[in-house]
């Protein structure tokens, strides 16, 4: 029998491969070191899925421009040309260094890309999540060459930001288009808001330091600087789902040609989940805590969704409520298995101490299907 662990971290815990190894080696011990298992590590393009994607290396990382403009270390991923850049270690929340939201810049995610389009990557995946920027992208724009026109003199020296949207007169993509080449781009994003309206990008400015009262501004200054970018690739990006992800950064990469994925299905792709199920006889999914959130669009849920007809799954999880299990049960869960089975201290010492645990989930699974104990 083949067995597929195709898992996503336990956030706080342990990465991916190190849940998929703890249970590898349980099955292993209940199957007499028989077992087949393949590990494709998952996430759903937010914290985690760097490591996922890197595995047991280290991502590559380089010195870039951080939204505050201080330099900070920029990660991506690339093999076989392709690369997965990780936009908040450009740009993200916890890079944050001032209260001055509106000055931050998406420049140091444009200066990744380019270093994957150098590094010879010609398909380039942006996990969009934890941004702290509402920039629309043009600083990201702006490093990779395009041209970004301003009313008035006097610009942020870190790259294009968020006050710079309401000064936007034209957006040039030509020279960004030529120092791409021709590479895919892909935005990765867990949202589906489009760019404008008051359920649009600015819905998630106030966490990222905006105040309440600037948000009718805000909101009619990415519209108007939309509109220049619609009107520089000659289409409607701003309204299509996820556009206005990561304060517009999928606005901008699809105004370059490139396109929308879920998080999860970007992923998926990367690491060859698809071919990895069609390999599999059983398929063991799981991530740190399974709760109400589960259906809509985790790891969990979408390994349980592929799964459905072909393959049966087991779920395994860190620590689960009762509506956690009955939407994994109701996706087609075998059985949902969990490290914490007790109060507040044992779920304290299953998230310090997870290793053992999951080891015994794995004996334990590689008896319940059927295996000969040691």
């Amino acid at each position: 029998m083949r067995v597929l662990l195709a898992l996503d971290s336990f956030k706080g815990s342990l990465r991916a491969q190190s849940v998929a190894l703890c249970l590898q080696n349980g099955l292993q011990r209940a199957w007499r070191a028989r077992a087949h298992v393949r590990v494709v590590p998952l996430g759903d393009g937010g914290e985690g899925t760097l490591e996922a994607l890197c595995g047991d290396q280290e991502p590559t990382t380089m010195p870039v421009c951080g939204p505050d403009g201080q330099v900070v270390q920029g990660a991506m991923w690339i093999q076989d040309e392709k690369a997965w850049i990780e936009v908040a270690s450009a740009c993200g929340l916890e890079k944050v260094t001032t209260n001055h939201p509106s000055l931050r810049t998406s420049y140091g995610v444009g200066q990744l890309v380019l270093a994957a389009v150098e590094a010879g990557a010609k398909q380039i995946s942006l996990g969009c999540g934890g941004t702290a920027t509402v920039d629309l992208g043009l600083g990201m724009l702006q490093a990779l060459g395009a041209v970004v026109e301003l009313d008035g003199a006097g610009a942020n020296e870190a790259g294009l930001c968020m006050a710079d949207l309401a000064r936007v007169r034209s957006v040039d993509l030509g020279p960004a288009l030529r120092k791409l080449g021709g590479v895919e781009l892909v935005a990765a994003v867990d949202v589906t808001n489009r760019l404008g309206g008051s359920d649009g990008a600015v819905e998630y400015a106030l966490q990222k330091g905006a105040k309440p009262d600037e948000l009718a501004a805000l909101q009619a200054a990415l519209e108007q600087a939309g509109a220049s970018l619609e009107q520089a690739c000659g289409e409607s990006v701003g309204k299509r789902p996820g556009a206005g992800a990561a304060g517009g950064i999928p606005a901008a990469l699809m105004a370059l040609g490139g396109r929308i994925e879920t998080g999860f299905e970007a992923v998926a792709a990367q690491v060859g989940l698809g071919e990895a199920l069609l390999w599999a006889d059983v398929v063991v999914t799981g991530e740190g805590r399974l709760d109400a959130t589960t259906g809509r669009g985790k790891v969990v849920s979408r390994v349980l969704e592929r799964c459905q007809g072909l393959r049966p799954c087991w779920v395994v999880a860190g620590q689960a409520s009762f509506d956690g299990v009955k939407e994994a049960m109701g996706m087609g869960a075998m059985s949902v298995m969990t490290l914490a089975r007790g109060g507040d201290e044992d779920i304290r010492d299953a998230i310090a101490n997870p290793e053992p645990r999951l080891e015994l989930l794995g004996f334990e699974l590689g008896s319940v299907l059927g295996f000969e104990r040691p």
